[in-house]
């Protein structure tokens, strides 16, 4: 890391990181510091912003299972890609029971929520 003066340093970042433009062709090290924070925060909302787009839309209260409709269910597989899958029951057994039965023996759904 380059140690520079405060006055060779141009503004702070939202990070709180100071970011330094140091004159004389050296590198700076700080600023390299704050777009690898910043990488790491951007992956972090989008990673969050995805959970949150795969529930959109669901009810994945406890007693949504016990109600007729469309059930989302994760399938998880051994010796396959896991997959997500919605099935129609009167309740959230039923559906996960049909799904299972065209699933096959080496995957088993896992009820998300009801869609709607």
């Amino acid at each position: 890391m380059i140690n520079v003066a405060p006055s060779q340093c141009c503004y702070e970042s939202i990070l709180d990181v100071r970011v330094c433009v140091v004159s004389g062709g050296g590198d700076c090290v700080q600023g390299d510091y704050v777009m690898k924070k910043l990488s790491i925060f951007a992956g972090l909302v989008s990673g969050i912003m995805m959970m949150a787009g795969v529930a959109y839309g669901l009810n994945s209260n406890v007693d949504a299972m016990s109600e007729s409709g469309n059930h989302q269910f994760y399938v998880w597989c051994t010796g396959a890609d896991d997959y997500v899958q919605v099935s129609q029951g009167s309740d959230a057994k039923d559906a996960q029971e049909k799904l299972a039965a065209r699933a096959g023996n080496n995957c088993w759904p896992v009820w998300q929520g009801l869609e709607g």
